[in-house]
């Protein structure tokens, strides 16, 4: 009987074998990495998008809010009679963006028979506001200001109405400027004497009245302007930097000297354009008959031509934002920007997102 032997073949892969698994492993990674690398370059475009969203609307929402307050007094109505205690006056304010026969500070003081405007602008200069923001600091685009009497108020006290009283050593300190006001009238007087146990500071004699009944409101003065860098604690270089990032900056006045503050409030604004809704007919509707930028003929100079200003009951704002971080090679595609009567070219590798709005005027201005 014949028995049959089994063998097992212990032959291994072919070097062509190998070589063919091998270039199939190499394309499966590179196929994995490849999407590895796409999964990574659209996370980072989702985040700069997200960042530019972000920005974007936070910065409009700061300007939309102040800008709605422009032009309130408090508890008067009547722009035509609010007047400066002069005695004692006002201190100095270093940094104050303009002085003169009208302040920055205080715009509402009517010097004349024209009640001042409380919200105005320059447009592409910083024409009338070299006072608090230099050349060497200026970037680009609009300037606007925004003046009002503040919703934090404080109603008189004592016999006569001699104090105003508050928990707040912030607001209530000495070296604030408050407009006192009622509906018919309104005085902007500087705080001298406070206590700080109990929290409150003495009006001003020349601005007490036993005559009404009135509330004190700190007075709000706020400049926007972009800044061709995000430091505001010294000038901008002079020569830019990849870390000198253009921010919309705001310039306040603020109690306890009275003193200017300079503040960054988001980075990578590139532009800001602004034009004004303007009633030119004053009818009772306020229709807005056009738009027009801060240099054209129907609004002219803040300073010398104030009436002009009083039209305006809309505000139309357009912010272009840049993303954090440059991606190379990349072009924007929806490069140039239109933003109201300006084209905006950027060609910088960044990507860009435009923003705008229309804010309507709760405390439109006077013009008779």
């Amino acid at each position: 009987m014949k028995t049959m032997n089994t063998f097992t073949s212990n032959k291994g892969m072919s070097l062509v074998e190998l070589m063919v698994a091998i270039t199939i492993s190499l394309f499966l990674i590179i196929g994995i990495f490849q999407i590895y690398l796409n999964s990574q370059t659209n996370y980072k475009t989702q985040k700069q998008i997200s960042r530019l969203q972000e920005n974007g609307r936070f910065a409009m929402h700061k300007l939309t809010q102040s800008i709605r307050m422009g032009g309130n007094l408090g508890g008067t109505f009547d722009r035509f009679n609010v007047k400066a205690v002069t005695s004692p006056g006002f201190s100095a304010i270093a940094g104050e963006c303009y002085t003169g026969t009208r302040r920055w500070a205080m715009p509402m003081i009517d010097t004349a028979t024209v009640p001042p405007p409380l919200l105005y602008g320059t447009d592409d200069s910083i024409a009338g506001f070299t006072g608090c923001v230099s050349a060497a600091n200026y970037g680009t685009g609009d300037v606007i200001s925004v003046h009002y009497a503040s919703p934090q108020s404080f109603q008189d006290t004592g016999t006569p109405a001699n104090k105003i009283i508050a928990g707040d050593t912030d607001v209530v300190q000495a070296g604030t400027l408050f407009l006192r006001a009622d509906i018919n009238q309104g005085k902007v007087y500087e705080t001298k004497t406070c206590r700080s146990s109990p929290i409150d500071c003495e009006i001003e004699s020349n601005a007490q009245s036993t005559s009404f009944t009135a509330v004190n409101s700190p007075v709000k003065a706020e400049l926007f302007y972009i800044r061709r860098c995000n430091d505001t604690s010294a000038d901008c270089p002079v020569t830019p930097s990849a870390n000198d990032i253009p921010t919309l900056t705001r310039v306040s006045l603020e109690p306890g000297g009275p003193l200017v503050r300079h503040t960054a409030l988001i980075e990578g604004v590139v532009s800001m354009q602004i034009q004004y809704g303007i009633d030119s007919d004053n009818d009772p509707q306020h229709t807005i008959d056009r738009y027009e930028n801060a240099d054209d003929g129907d609004l002219g100079s803040f300073i010398g031509e104030p009436l002009k200003w009083n039209r305006v009951k809309t505000v139309r704002v357009w912010l272009l934002m840049r993303s954090p971080d440059k991606e190379v090679g990349y072009v924007d595609p929806n490069a140039p920007y239109t933003m109201g009567d300006q084209s905006v070219t950027v060609d910088d590798g960044y990507r860009h997102m435009l923003f705008t709005t229309t804010i309507n005027l709760r405390n439109p201005g006077q013009t008779s």
